[in-house]
């Protein structure tokens, strides 16, 4: 039965071992018939010794392994149940079934690894099928054969793959690692020659874009030489264009020319100019009469041509400063370069005169000046004649306007806004009889805007256009002189708030204010005027708005025009009977430098000077013409004395020249506008005015940056 199992030819045992005297113990005492076919089956199952012919003639000479498990399997049970002794050769029969079925599970493993396509699986099946022991002999490496050759056909197939996509990709580190793999592989010698000679050819190309992207990568450390070596040699590596690393470099270095090019620039400049704004300045011929003599003659072109060689200069050197900085040159080594553009720039500006006077002549009007005859001419765009009966009375100023528009004036006092953000404090205000058109000229009208409208716009434009180098904050007060006391106009009861981010300090409010028809009364702080060593003036518990736009800083000036004393007199309709304040302090810090500059622009709209008679009020109002007139006195004291330049200067007289003492031979670089009447009913009063700003016009500041580092 177990050959007919086994698919064998039964064989019957020798007539020797079967006698007949030993029926009742067939198996037991002698050789079982069962291990005539387990011994054949042990050696075919091992492989090294072939099946007798005689025992199993019709048998193949090869059989499959799962044949050889079943029949192996089958043999052993049948032994088991024939009760065949536990001897050597049946425990050598299990364990061989053991090992079979071993072998077979990794076979089975192989053939699904193989099946997959998953070359990384196959060689991890085969490497634990070594490692199991299940083909340590020569049956099992007869099996396990196949698999390797499949594997290292398939190995030989993707390194050849990897090594062409190497070669393709040219990368270093593919080509090594794929030239190493081709080797061990045993890939042809033909196929690993181009990937050795690529190899040989990209070495050192990767070496010089490693060079390349570590200059490219710190800019700041990297000198156009070190740079240029570079790119050189990758040039003559074979590199072009269409390289990365190469494409930076060479944009760096287009760069890094260029900053080097115009940092030249800047040092040629100012290595040119810095002569120029150490000369000493010509006397100006603006600041006398109309009858100065020949010197004043004689130093005007000289005056001229030195403000042209410096606004010329100015020039060239802002145009090389942003095309510096355009390159990438950093504020610490235009540092120098800048401040000689401030001083070129305030240089030009002192040579215009330390207190510079605007002449405005507004046009004739109807009511008073209804029949009258215009007294004024201008001579030239700096000279004003006025027609004083039978004679003709020449004033000279740094601009006339009869009467210009209002971008035409703003124009001409520009300069001063960045002379501002530069450190110097800027002062402008209107002077002028009563109806000239001071608040006009100051504040103008909707359409037509004036110079604070204009002043605010400019500075904001500025500050944007260094918004990546500086830091800057601008606080904003508003303020008035009314009957000699200072108001707030942005703490007044009633007035709506203005940004909700204004700073209060300190102090309640004590004052009361009379409105112009002495009814009601406002309540207002008690407003202390102080100044410092360097004469600047400040203004202690008045309410400051910081203003981060220029809307939020004209919100500040809208809402303190609301607030300020008009009223209806014979000479105009709308009299201002206070003079306006607005204050803006600007705080400015570069980023780069640390340099931190304070300063602040002053512009104040004065109270119109005018006769009672003429005027014709009384009352209230006539007590705020006789303090308007008092204080407009005081202004005219101070500027007299510092003409005459006496020792002593009374600006304590009075609180409006107290507020104004750092504009008037303090630390401002000053503007005046001189406002006047064409008409021949008001010529006492424009002849005044004008002979007024004459003086002033002979004032001389000291003039000095507020600078920190």
């Amino acid at each position: 039965s177990l050959g007919e199992a086994s698919g064998a030819v039964a064989v019957k045992a020798p007539a020797a071992m079967m006698s007949t005297e030993d029926t009742s113990r067939p198996f037991r005492t002698r050789p079982s018939v069962a291990t005539w076919y387990i011994r054949p089956v042990n050696r075919r199952a091992r492989g090294n010794e072939a099946a007798p012919t005689d025992m199993c003639p019709d048998q193949p000479e090869s059989r499959s392994e799962a044949q050889k498990l079943e029949t192996l399997r089958e043999a052993v049970s049948r032994a088991a149940a024939a009760g065949v002794r536990e001897d050597e050769l049946l425990q050598e029969a299990r364990a061989k079934v053991e090992s079979i079925e071993a072998r077979q599970q990794e076979l089975d493993r192989l053939r699904e690894a193989q099946a997959s396509g998953d070359l990384e699986a196959l060689h991890m099946a085969i490497d634990r099928s070594k490692v199991s022991g299940a083909f340590r002999d020569g049956e099992g490496l007869m099996l396990l054969t196949p698999f390797v050759s499949f594997l290292a056909v398939e190995d030989r197939k993707a390194a050849a793959v990897e090594l062409q996509a190497a070669v393709k990709s040219r990368d270093v580190s593919k080509l090594r690692r794929s030239i190493t793999q081709a080797t061990e592989v045993g890939l042809e010698a033909a196929v690993l020659t181009e990937a050795q000679e690529t190899l040989q050819i990209e070495v050192p190309r990767a070496e010089v874009r490693t060079r390349l992207r570590s200059l490219t990568e710190a800019p700041s450390s990297t000198t156009p030489n070190e740079l240029t070596e570079a790119v050189v040699r990758a040039q003559e590596l074979g590199l072009d264009a269409t390289d990365a690393a190469l494409a930076d470099a060479e944009k760096l270095l287009r760069a890094l020319l260029a900053k080097d090019l115009a940092l030249t620039e800047v040092r040629r400049l100012l290595e040119e100019l810095l002569p120029e704004v150490e000369r000493p300045s010509p006397k100006s011929g603006h600041n006398g009469d109309a009858g100065a003599g020949g010197d004043a003659a004689e130093a005007l072109p000289a005056s001229e041509d030195r403000l042209r060689c410096l606004q010329q200069g100015k020039a060239r050197l802002a145009e090389a400063l942003r095309s510096a900085r355009q390159a990438g040159v950093g504020d610490q080594e235009l540092q120098e370069a800048e401040r000689c553009r401030k001083r070129l720039h305030n240089a030009a500006e002192d040579l215009k005169g330390s207190i510079r006077v605007f002449c405005r002549v507004r046009p004739m009007m109807g009511g008073r000046e209804e029949g009258e005859t215009d007294v004024t001419a201008a001579v030239d765009t700096t000279t004003l004649s006025v027609a004083n009966g039978r004679t003709k009375e020449l004033f000279m100023f740094d601009s006339v306007f009869l009467p210009g528009t209002q971008e035409e004036v703003f124009e001409d006092c520009r300069d001063l806004v960045q002379s501002a953000l530069d450190g110097y404090n800027v002062t402008l205000f209107a002077y002028g009889q009563t109806g000239a058109g001071k608040t006009f000229t100051m504040y103008g009208a909707p359409g037509s805007e004036g110079i604070a409208p204009r002043t605010i716009q400019e500075l904001y434009r500025l500050i944007e256009l260094d918004r990546d180098r500086y830091d800057v904050v601008v606080t904003a007060s508003m303020m008035e002189l009314y009957v000699n006391e200072l108001v707030d106009l942005l703490e007044i009861d009633g007035a709506p708030p203005v940004s909700g981010k204004g700073s209060r300090i300190g102090g309640k409010p004590s004052f009361r204010r009379m409105s112009s028809s002495g009814l009601g009364a406002e309540r207002v702080k008690k407003l202390n005027i102080r100044s410092d060593a360097n004469s600047n003036v400040f203004i202690d518990n008045l309410r400051e708005e910081r203003c981060d736009t220029a809307d939020a800083l004209r919100q500040v000036l809208e809402c303190g025009n609301k607030q300020r004393t008009v009223a209806a007199t014979a000479m105009n309709s709308e009299s201002s009977r206070s003079h306006l304040l607005l204050m803006i302090r600007i705080m400015r810090a570069c980023r780069e430098t640390q340099e931190l500059t304070r300063s602040k622009i002053l512009m104040c709209d004065l109270a119109g000077a005018e006769k009672i008679k003429q005027s014709d009020v009384s009352g209230h109002l006539q007590k705020e013409a006789i303090e308007i007139n008092k204080s407009l006195t005081a202004l005219g004291d101070v500027i007299e004395c510092l003409t005459t330049r006496k020792q002593h200067v009374p600006y304590k007289n009075h609180k409006l020249t107290m507020v104004m003492q750092d504009a008037l031979g303090g630390s401002s670089k000053t503007l005046m506008f001189v406002n006047c009447s064409p008409a021949s009913v008001n010529l006492k009063e424009t002849m005044n005015a004008l002979k007024y700003a004459t003086r002033a016009k002979k004032i001389t500041n000291c003039l000095k940056a507020q600078v920190q580092n």
